[in-house]
């Protein structure tokens, strides 16, 4: 899974909105994890060699009762899963999503419930895939020109990403 074809600038890029999105996802799916320790030691590992990430954290951190709300970058977080949906999308099509495609990302807090629930029940074009276990999982829904993928993180988060092949049709 590591390892899908990218130009360099998609490459070259993605290690700051990688980490931020790890850090996420830690926060969202930590408490549920089997061993939510661990889950901590790997965000504060991160954190501490991103002083950027760090600042932008501890900057934006709020306390609601006896949570915690985190503030994150949005364009990062759309570029980190525009990179993941071009990787899945290879992954599962073993095509290469051309340069000119357009990745619509919409995270879950962006969508009714019941929306969730019906994408859950549309039919797939390829099985679900699932990635380390069921930290990730995967699946591609659509046409040759539009086609809509749903990520699914640690049953945690999920993502909707509609992907425009077709530039006539953004």
């Amino acid at each position: 899974f590591h390892t899908v074809p990218a130009c360099i600038k998609c490459n070259g890029s993605g290690a700051k909105h990688d980490e931020a999105l790890k850090v996420m996802m830690g926060f969202a799916s930590g408490e549920s994890r089997d061993i939510p320790d661990d889950v901590i030691d790997t965000i504060a590992a991160t954190i501490g060699k991103n002083q950027r990430l760090a600042k932008q954290i501890f900057s934006s951190a709020t306390f609601e009762g006896s949570h915690v709300k985190v503030t994150f970058d949005e364009a990062s977080y759309k570029e980190g899963m525009m990179r993941i949906v071009k990787a899945m999308y290879w992954s599962i099509t073993n095509e290469i999503l051309s340069a000119s495609a357009k990745i619509d990302v919409i995270p879950d807090q962006r969508l009714e419930p019941q929306v969730l629930k019906d994408l859950d029940e549309l039919p797939t074009l390829f099985p679900t895939k699932v990635i380390n276990g069921g930290t990730l999982k995967c699946k591609l829904i659509g046409a040759k020109s539009a086609e809509m993928m749903v990520l699914n993180f640690f049953d945690k988060h999920t993502v909707v990403a509609v992907i425009y092949k077709n530039d006539s049709l953004k």
